[in-house]
């Protein structure tokens, strides 16, 4: 299984991740390619309509790989991948909307025809803001809005198997149920 774990930040994507990792099945490894090239780190420098282009069309051929010569041994999980390259590459870096739209279903498409799953978390922003204080980081409340704002636009467009949590109404358990339970559906973990 291919699954991605989107959300803004401090929405709850990396304790899932672990969570998935260690509780549901030892066969989901993260994926941190990206996190391995050092010109892609600080993404904000680069054109990131190419950036997601480029990364993301790896990745569809990545999992396309994975479903045909690897299905059922290896379980792949990104911490972010889709719904944020579309949202952040708008918000952050003043990419056309209409052509970041264009890549982002170029890319949905194909990852759509694959055994892709997303789990979308979502919180408002005073859940967000109480997570983000506990590691002294404050984040502008218009680009919160303005992020939610384009990840609502990416999840109504995505053709992809998916579940929003509300991590703002949710604990941790609940949380931790509901995505089980969402990733277990119909599959052989």
């Amino acid at each position: 299984m291919f699954l991605i774990i989107e959300g803004l930040h401090d929405s709850g994507k990396s304790t899932l991740v672990d969570y998935v990792c260690t509780h549901v099945s030892s066969r989901f490894k993260l994926y941190e390619g990206k996190r391995l090239f050092p010109e892609l780190r600080d993404a904000k420098f680069a054109s990131v309509s190419d950036f997601s282009l480029g990364s993301n069309c790896a990745i569809v051929w990545f999992a396309q790989y994975l479903a045909q010569f690897n299905a059922y041994s290896q379980h792949i999980i990104f911490d972010r991948l889709h719904f944020s390259e579309y949202a952040y590459s708008i918000v952050k870096r003043n990419t056309d909307k209409d052509k970041a739209m264009e890549i982002f279903k170029m890319v949905d498409d194909n990852l759509a025809k694959l055994d892709v799953r997303l789990i979308n978390l979502h919180c408002d922003y005073e859940s967000m803001m109480s997570r983000a204080k506990k590691k002294n980081v404050v984040y502008d409340k218009d680009d919160f809005l303005r992020l939610t704002n384009s990840f609502s636009d990416a999840c109504n467009a995505s053709k992809i198997k998916m579940i929003t949590i509300d991590t703002g109404k949710c604990d941790c358990q609940e949380v931790a149920s509901i995505a089980t339970s969402f990733i277990t559906r119909g599959s052989i973990l």
